[in-house]
């Protein structure tokens, strides 16, 4: 049985798979607390910059500024990730042959293979995991990862692809 996958590996496509990429990294959780403490403390260094020219004594104003500079510099890394993520789509995009082309990727008993790299066929030994996504499969491999969305897949169920996953890797499910 051969499932195929067909899709434009544009800014979506990578943005996608970044994301979910992102989403198994062990630092995950980590991240996203410093990202929400970053924007939350942005948010509450411009209040407090904005309250502290209303303070009456000049030093109660020093006080907040120096609070205020040592929250905004001490939480600015996790928003820098942030917005940083356009520049790794943008990274992929330049490292990727495949980017704005048409991709068919196979994926059969012999493993998972793509018109890109028709030479490489990735077989089934090579792949470590799989992961389940309420939108696709994060296949992880030695030689890379690939993101397989199910709008993608062509004359088949999502399910059956799952089950076919099962028999020959281990299929996690993503939280």
């Amino acid at each position: 049985m051969t499932f195929i996958y067909r899709f434009v590996a544009d800014r979506g496509y990578f943005r996608a798979a970044l994301r979910h990429i992102d989403s198994q990294r062990p630092d995950h959780a980590r991240q996203r607390l410093i990202l929400t403490a970053s924007l939350v403390g942005i948010g509450l260094f411009a209040t407090a910059y904005i309250g502290s020219f209303f303070a009456n004594p000049p030093w109660d104003k020093a006080i907040v500024v120096g609070l205020q500079f040592g929250v905004l510099f001490g939480l600015l890394p996790g928003f820098v990730r942030f917005l940083t993520q356009g520049t790794r789509v943008s990274q992929l995009r330049r490292a990727h042959s495949a980017f704005g082309r048409n991709v068919t990727v196979a994926l059969n008993s012999t493993g998972l293979s793509d018109s890109e790299a028709p030479h490489k066929q990735m077989p089934w030994s090579s792949i470590t995991h799989c992961t389940r996504f309420s939108d696709g499969i994060l296949v992880f491999a030695e030689a890379g990862t690939h993101w397989l969305p199910d709008s993608a897949l062509v004359d088949a169920q999502p399910s059956d692809v799952e089950n076919f996953v099962q028999t020959h890797s281990r299929l996690e499910h993503a939280v």
